[in-house]
């Protein structure tokens, strides 16, 4: 079943503007390599371990992949540096060292993005070998049809305009004001630069600064997007045409990564004007789930009269809550009264579902949708949600429950 969904966005990724607002990757079918050898000292009895694991995609089960060729020469270079690893050596400097810990070495290769261009791998490491603390990284390689991989300077001609305008959006995204600095958002100084890490996606660039590169360590990653729309008079029109064309359609993929329990994906198509067609679909890979949820919530429109057409499919119901309605907040365990328009739909028996509406947003200057899914799962008290509730990089909504924030201007 995820083989079957995984080729569909494949197929459909042409036909849509994409954004990864969660900076996840596609769920792929992964190879998974480890290895580990471990010493015991006679003379405290102490373990002294290596470990080292290799996760990345099986190219023999995505064959529909269109990059191919590419992606198994970057799996070669990975598996070539894996298997130089020697575990065993380290092992018995650490031993003679008498460091009796752990220490490891993970890496992870991810699809990132895929476009009509080309496509982006994530790589993605951890890695401890003594100190206060581990370290970990975030690293992306973006390649054109052809193989070759695009640098940054490939996709931008005027550095100068770009970066000027990347300052603003990143300010609006960090919730900085025009004017202030940027240590006010712990950057070492007032500099700004662009990273080293970035991927190129179908509606624009994904900006990824690892610890230490702008920040305290402490402070952990810091990521911003630029939109293509924003940057277009920078930009190689020659190289970026097919991402650089007015599209009345984006689409928003939403995926689990770490549990492998949903997917989702949110559609909005421009159907005249300011109405918007809003189309979410859910994917619940539980097969055993109880219960499973998709809520979508309005927080610019406040009548029930304002959601229009509503269709469903594969889902028990779909509500409607308007402003004034009962809703349930998590955080104060009680009904509490709704500040804005919810659509909630409970999925049958089926582990998937869609709904789709109408809104006019004649009277807005951008629309703001904020979605979630709930997962009861048997013998679980608590409920799996996506996004993980109470992560301090997403937005909370009148619930109380973590979103994701979907913001088209």
């Amino acid at each position: 079943m995820k083989l079957f969904l995984i080729i569909a966005l494949f197929l459909g990724l042409a036909e849509a503007d994409e954004v990864f607002y969660n900076f996840e990757n596609f769920n792929l079918p992964q190879v998974k390599l480890s290895k580990k050898y471990c010493i015991t000292s006679f003379k405290k009895s102490e373990k002294y371990c290596c470990e080292t694991k290799l996760s990345y995609p099986d190219s023999a089960k995505i064959s529909n992949f269109p990059y191919q060729e590419s992606l198994k020469k970057e799996i070669k270079k990975a598996l070539e540096d894996y298997k130089k690893n020697n575990i065993k050596v380290k092992t018995w400097v650490n031993l003679k060292d008498e460091i009796a810990s752990t220490f490891f070495d993970y890496k992870e290769i991810h699809l990132f993005a895929l476009t009509e261009i080309g496509y982006s791998l994530k790589f993605a490491g951890s890695s401890y070998s003594g100190g206060a603390h581990g370290n970990y990284y975030v690293g992306f390689k973006n390649f054109d049809k052809n193989g070759k991989e695009m640098k940054l300077s490939d996709i931008i001609t005027d550095l100068k305009g770009f970066k000027k305008e990347a300052l603003k959006i990143y300010k609006k995204q960090h919730n900085l004001k025009p004017n202030d600095p940027l240590t006010k958002d712990d950057w070492f100084d007032n500099e700004f630069i662009l990273p080293k890490e970035f991927a190129v996606t179908n509606s624009g660039i994904l900006f990824f600064y690892n610890p230490y590169e702008i920040k305290p360590y402490a402070a952990g990653v810091t990521k911003f997007f630029v939109p293509f729309n924003k940057v277009k008079n920078y930009l190689n029109s020659s190289l970026l045409a097919p991402l650089l064309k007015s599209k009345s359609k984006k689409s928003y993929y939403f995926i689990d990564e770490s549990e492998g329990k949903i997917y989702l994906k949110l559609t909005l198509t421009q159907t005249g004007g300011n109405r918007f067609k809003v189309s979410t679909k859910i994917y619940n890979f539980v097969e055993f789930s109880q219960k499973c949820w998709l809520s979508l919530s309005l927080p610019q429109f406040f009548k029930a009269k304002d959601v229009m057409y509503l269709q469903k499919s594969g889902f028990k119901s779909v509500k409607i809550y308007p402003k004034g309605s009962k809703v349930y907040n998590i955080a104060k365990n009680k009904a509490i009264k709704a500040k804005y328009v919810l659509v909630e739909g409970e999925l049958k028996d089926t582990q998937k579902g869609e709904f789709n509406f109408e809104l006019n947003a004649k009277a807005l200057n951008s629309l703001k949708i904020y979605l979630r899914a709930s997962l009861k799962e048997s013998g679980k008290e608590e409920p799996y949600t996506l996004p993980i509730n109470y992560s301090p990089e997403y937005k909370t909504d009148q619930q109380g429950f973590s979103v994701f924030e979907i913001n088209l201007e």
